[in-house]
């Protein structure tokens, strides 16, 4: 299977091709140390890097219409959750648009949060981890 990437732009049937939108912000970055831990029969434990730390995003969107929502959501399912990987790029200008290699780390969460006259709103919530490629 062809490494698939991050759904940046979508059909709208009233506006023609949009861009998504950005994450809400803050996009939350933490490390995961990537350790080979060994215990043996004594008791002992051997412990050693296997690699750079690697990175954990928690992202957030706040106010997806329901077709936005939906879109990540069949995103998701196209990835099995976490079975495959994709490229995703962090919308801070520092990072330069880099593409990075990350997986859904757990769940895909979505909130309907309220409706408004343009449709349904919805809450939508993951975390991705990087992999290495």
């Amino acid at each position: 299977m062809a490494k698939l990437t991050y759904p940046t732009v979508y059909e709208d049937p009233n506006k023609g091709t949009t861009r998504f939108p950005n994450p809400s912000l803050p996009i939350t970055m933490s490390r995961r140390p990537n350790i080979v831990n060994s215990v043996f029969s004594s008791g002992h434990e051997q412990r050693r890097p296997k690699g750079i730390p690697l990175a954990v995003y928690d992202v957030r969107y706040n106010g997806l219409f329901a077709t936005q929502a939906s879109i990540l959501e069949e995103f998701f399912m196209a990835c099995y959750g976490s079975a495959y990987s994709f490229y995703w790029s962090h919308p801070d200008p520092n990072e330069n648009g880099e593409q990075i290699s990350v997986r859904f780390d757990g769940e895909f969460v979505k909130r309907y949060k309220y409706h408004s006259s343009n449709g349904a709103i919805y809450e939508v919530q993951f975390k991705l981890n990087q992999v290495t490629s």
